[in-house]
């Protein structure tokens, strides 16, 4: 192959020519510049002036305003050999190990940059980034390590002390979390996953995922999804397992009137319509009829701001008549009543609560429900038997006292009343309405029901009967 040019292309060593004489002369000049610019590595790179007494081989980056040997060579590699300097002019990409700085520099074409600790100052869109192991498609940045450490930039260094560290998503339905493996499978995860709820979930077998605990990012209110809060009153729907039924009322019964109530604090909203269910798993799932069943709470339960409602089911649902979508939110008035509608389908474990993500369904033990039910409805007997009905087992009221022409009584509740109730008085052993039980057997006409407040009442007696055990029967409903 014939050789157009007298050197080589990148370090520029010359070529022997053919028929050359001292041939030695171009073979010692080559090996005098690959001792210079192979494996390089200079004492120093901003010396202008040579070195009074260099040792042979000695090598440096001549500085800027160089003189002397060096005039008109700066950012020259220069090396002595044989009593006198050869400098070589460097390219771009050449590289040099600085002994007198313990660190690399690079030719740009106009500086040697210096690499920081032998690497790059700068990394920019890097595809994958691996520190210890490598990385994948799946996982862009992988490590694997025994320890790693963060730490602020002091203010001496120019920072300002602190550290904060940014985990961002795009959107609120997005996941950003901190996942910890055990045998590369989940078991814990912290963050905010498929909501902006702080959560902390735990799982068992990496594929499920149980929430332990959340934190509304809007009230701060901190949840334990798997605790049974008893107490919690998080739920402003009360009777939402629809287990009190103190007027017995019968799972599909058509309501003579619209407005009339069911379950305890529920009602069907038009006349001639029922309420269905199915019980199981310690709840009633309802079927609404199509004109709904509502529930209005009161406004003294209500603190303003942002509630969610969550229920299971395809019913439809509406609070104060705007529809609500499931796990849908609404905002809400301090104080004012507020109606809760489910249509058209079947609904069950409604719960409306503040925030604006649901949290699981809070139970409350029947005792305590019925004593929230009896708020606004009592009665003296058996739950799930309907007022009026004869010879009923229940509690009744007794009094044993001398008549002359009327005597008056007193009916204690249970539950103080959220106002006046309207009481009625049934004869336990016939269901008449407005009569008592005497014993002789006699029944006895009611004068009058008079209730000075919401603790209890008195009844009055009319007759003209002497010493009498008189028994009875009463409800008491003060609904919204």
């Amino acid at each position: 192959m014939a050789i157009a040019s007298e050197t080589t292309a990148n370090l520029k060593l010359p070529y022997i020519a053919a028929g050359q004489a001292q041939k030695h002369v171009t073979h010692n000049e080559a090996l005098h510049m690959l001792d210079v610019l192979v494996q390089l590595a200079v004492a120093d790179t901003d010396r202008t002036v040579p070195p009074a007494d260099p040792a042979e081989g000695a090598r440096h980056i001549v500085g800027e305003g160089a003189t002397d040997a060096w005039t008109g060579r700066d950012h020259h590699v220069a090396i002595f050999v044989d009593g006198g300097w050869l400098t070589f002019a460097p390219a771009p990409g050449w590289m040099a190990y600085v002994t007198g700085e313990g660190r690399l520099r690079v030719w740009t074409g106009t500086e040697w940059a210096t690499m920081q600790d032998d690497t790059p100052t700068e990394l920019h869109n890097l595809a994958a980034l691996g520190v210890g192991t490598r990385a994948d498609e799946v996982n862009g940045f992988a490590a694997k390590l025994e320890n790693a450490l963060w730490s602020a930039k002091y203010t001496g260094e120019g920072g300002s002390g602190t550290l904060r560290m940014a985990l961002n998503k795009e959107g609120s339905a997005d996941t950003v979390s901190l996942i910890f493996n055990s045998d590369w499978s989940g078991r814990a995860e912290i963050g905010l996953a498929g909501s902006d709820h702080f959560e902390i979930k735990v799982s068992e077998d990496g594929s499920l995922w149980t929430p332990a605990l959340r934190i509304d990012p809007a009230s701060g209110a901190v949840t334990l999804p798997q605790t049974r809060q008893e107490c919690g009153l998080r739920n402003l729907l009360i009777n939402a397992r629809g287990l009190v039924n103190q007027r017995g009322y019968v799972s599909g019964t058509a309501t003579a009137a619209a407005g009339r109530y069911t379950l305890d604090r529920w009602r069907v909203v038009a006349a001639g319509q029922a309420l269905a269910w199915t019980e199981a798993n310690g709840y009633r799932t309802f079927t609404a009829p199509a004109g709904g069943v509502e529930q209005v709470i009161e406004g003294l339960d209500v603190v303003a701001g942002t509630y969610v409602l969550s229920w299971n089911g395809t019913a439809s649902a509406s609070v104060n008549g705007a529809a609500v979508a499931k796990g849908g939110t609404v905002s809400l008035a301090g104080g004012a009543n507020v109606t809760v509608r489910f249509s058209g389908g079947t609904f069950a474990l409604p719960q409306l609560e503040h925030g604006t993500v649901p949290s699981a369904f809070e139970v409350r033990p029947f005792s305590q429900e019925l004593a929230m039910c009896q708020r606004y409805f009592e009665k003296s007997y058996n739950l799930e038997v309907a007022p009026g009905t004869a010879s009923q087992m229940g509690r009744r009221n007794q009094n044993t006292f001398q008549i002359a022409t009327n005597h008056r009584a007193d009916i204690p509740f249970r539950v103080i009343k959220r106002a006046a109730p309207t009481v009625t008085i049934y004869n336990p052993t016939t269901g008449a309405a407005g009569q008592v039980r005497a014993q002789p057997d006699a029944d006895i006409t009611i004068g009058g029901v008079y209730v000075p407040g919401g603790a209890g009442c008195m009844i009055d007696f009319v007759t003209t009967a002497t010493t009498q055990a008189v028994y009875w029967h009463w409800v008491a409903e003060a609904e919204l």
